[in-house]
């Protein structure tokens, strides 16, 4: 894994955290997904990553993390649903 790559990790999950404000079970769900999206094929990874779209990812993060707004509820709603699938739960939204 290239330092860059690494990076862009850490910041997504500094900043996931700070969006959804270290609840706890939210925590656990962002945690295994981000872990999961970059650790699922280590070859394409290197080769799908794409500096501005995490720019752009990071900056809606912010926003979410600023403002209760839009962002802010895309980012509960996402962690909702990502939590319900990984326990098969049916979202109910």
């Amino acid at each position: 894994m290239s330092l860059e790559i690494l990076h862009a990790y850490r910041h997504l999950l500094r900043t996931s955290l700070h969006a959804i404000r270290h609840a706890k079970p939210a925590r656990y769900t962002l945690l295994t997904h981000l872990r999961h999206c970059f650790r699922s094929t280590p070859q394409s990874a290197s080769s799908s990553y794409d500096a501005p779209t995490t720019t752009r990812t990071l900056e809606f993060l912010t926003n979410a993390v600023k403002y209760k707004g839009v962002e802010e509820k895309v980012v509960r709603n996402l962690i909702h649903v990502w939590g319900c699938r990984g326990r098969d739960v049916p979202s109910i939204l």
